[in-house]
């Protein structure tokens, strides 16, 4: 555990991590000492040496002074190291969640990240403040016991070092069985905190088919399963703990019955026998403490291999001498790509977007059209030997990612707004932007409509996600905010997909505003958005397997003539009574 901290902590935190384990040891020693003190102190008293009783006890209470100084002084250091420790933890993880691929932000990794950011960040804070004495103080004082009671009665030294490995491997068995089931305790935990964030933020959908109630649902089969986890940990636990105690005892009782066969042989003195049953007792009390929190140090070390595991997450790598982009050009050179590696996306996918133009891809789903949008944006590297992606005629990683990020705008068909104001929301792209250029992006996104409806106007808030806008109303944010930032190539993921006719129509006239003289690269299955397109790219399986412009497609008895008659008839579609 202490070698886990010092890998989480920086250079300050570790060097109060070494100051406070030294003065934990010296503590610790000097608790050992002033029981042996009791050695010549118990002496002097049966011998009726006063003065010899009266300098003892001024050494005892020198000890315990200085004990307990050490040990506020170590308590007030714990705290502030825990602190510092938690602070750490967080930045640290919010640096890492920065700079690794969005791509392994998958499912459940929303309630794993919470769950680090809150109950594991605090199970492994609290460590310095509350773990690390114990365990130090478990090896030191017994030890120092030893020491002492070798050099007065080596008979009981000995007992004491040959019964010392016999609760330290029950220690151990009590920390792999700890191990073994908070690892899925912690698994289940997880599994249940995903379900309530997906019961939380799908209640429409849950009351429209009547099952909020639900106890064999998913939320109730993962609070079941926790709930049994929780039980089997208590339970093994429990089973753990009682070969640990019962070692504890074991060596306690044969030194014990070694004192009482020394005293009844008259073998000793008995001021030193009776200080030495002390001793004894003495060297349990610290191994008895590490084992009531030695649950806690299982938690806390299972909290820090997870901490280790985020933080190890390779980033994106990054180039040395970024590379300036040139004229804003998108182009794919024979990528081959997929999510596992038996299974294909992309299969050798060829095509360039020149500046200033509007590419449709079209295709079947699946057919891998927002992976091509994943890949431009970076969200997973290809492996060597499966092409290259270019933006501004240069491989993307050789741009690195700020420069990358400076060239695009991406606005996806379910874009996210935060809990905060129309005007933030927009802001977001640029902070610095002035009213008149909020204003103007406002106006083109069609945004200005919503303002001038809404009471609060501008500083109207939207709520989590968006959610008391409607989904154009969303669309309609999320594309002034790519507007505001103003970026020479804009990837539309889809945006039309869901929209009635009328959200759809102006969301349309977003996106002209938009493309308006930008590279623009748009997954759509709307004729209106297609049939528009400078170049129209028909995606199948992965591979290209036509393009051209709608006329030219139109021409051919392919899958886009195909996909525009799907398209029309689907349009033409009414619902009618009897």
């Amino acid at each position: 555990m202490i070698r886990d901290l010092h890998t989480l902590l920086d250079d300050t935190g570790r060097r109060q991590l070494r100051a406070l384990i030294a003065r934990i040891t010296a503590a610790a020693v000097l608790q050992a000492l002033a029981g042996c003190t009791l050695i010549p102190l118990l002496s002097a008293v049966f011998t009726e040496d006063w003065d010899r009783t009266w300098t003892w006890a001024g050494v005892l209470g020198a000890l315990v002074v200085a004990h307990h100084l050490l040990i506020l002084r170590n308590h007030l250091a714990s705290g502030e190291l825990s602190s510092r420790l938690l602070r750490l933890l967080h930045t640290r993880l919010g640096e890492t969640l920065t700079t690794i691929p969005l791509g392994w932000f998958g499912p459940g990794r929303s309630a794993g990240v919470n769950r680090l950011v809150t109950k594991t960040a605090i199970d492994v804070a609290t460590a310095p403040a509350h773990l690390i004495a114990p365990v130090v103080t478990a090896f030191v004082t017994p030890a120092t016991i030893i020491a002492v009671t070798l050099a007065v009665r080596w008979e009981i030294g000995l007992a004491l070092l040959v019964g010392a490995p016999l609760p330290l491997l029950a220690y151990r068995l009590y920390l792999r069985v700890i191990e073994r089931v908070e690892a899925d305790w912690e698994a289940g935990t997880n599994r249940a905190s995903a379900h309530v964030l997906e019961y939380a933020t799908q209640q429409p959908v849950l009351r429209a088919y009547g099952r909020t109630g639900d106890e064999d649902g998913p939320l109730g089969a993962a609070f079941t399963e926790q709930d049994a986890q929780a039980r089997r940990m208590v339970l093994g636990n429990s089973a753990a703990s009682a070969p640990l105690f019962l070692a504890l005892q074991t060596v306690l009782t044969a030194v014990l019955a070694l004192v009482v066969h020394l005293s009844l042989a008259g073998d000793a003195d008995i001021a030193v026998l009776l200080a030495v049953m002390v001793l004894a007792v003495r060297f349990v009390e610290p191994l008895t403490a590490v084992a009531e929190v030695a649950g806690g140090l299982r938690i806390a070390a299972v909290g820090m291999r997870r901490f280790q595991e985020l933080l190890a997450v390779e980033p994106l790598p990054e180039p040395v001498n970024p590379a300036e982009p040139g004229a804003p050009t998108l182009e794919f050179r024979d990528v081959t790509f997929g999510y596992e590696t038996d299974h294909r996306v992309l299969d050798s996918l060829s095509f360039r977007a020149a500046p200033g133009t509007l590419t449709a891809l079209v295709g079947p789903s699946g057919a891998g059209k927002s992976t091509v949008l994943a890949l431009i944006a970076r969200f997973y590297d290809l492996a060597p030997g499966d092409g290259t992606v270019l933006v501004g005629g240069r491989d993307i990683r050789e741009l690195g990612t700020e420069a990358l990020i400076r060239q695009l705008s991406l606005v996806s068909q379910d874009p996210y707004l935060f809990e905060d104001t129309i005007e933030n929301n927009i802001l977001l792209a640029r902070p610095g932007a002035t009213r008149d250029e909020l204003e103007r992006v406002a106006q083109l996104a069609r945004v200005d409509e919503i303002v001038q409806r809404l009471p609060d106007g501008w500083r109207t808030r939207v709520g989590e996600g968006g959610s008391t806008l409607s989904g154009g109303e969303r669309q309609r944010v999320s594309i002034a905010r790519a507007l505001l930032k103003d970026a020479p190539i804009v990837l539309l993921d889809e945006v039309t997909s869901s929209l009635d006719a009328a959200n759809e129509r102006l969301v349309q006239q977003a996106i002209a505003g938009l493309a308006r003289d930008r590279t623009v690269l748009v997954v759509a299955h709307r004729l209106q958005t297609v049939r528009d397109a400078d170049r129209i790219i028909v995606l199948e399986e992965g591979r290209l397997t036509e393009s051209g412009t709608h006329t030219e497609l139109l021409a051919h008895d392919g899958t886009y003539r195909r996909f525009v008659a799907g398209r029309e008839q689907a349009d033409a579609w009414r619902l009618t009574p009897h």
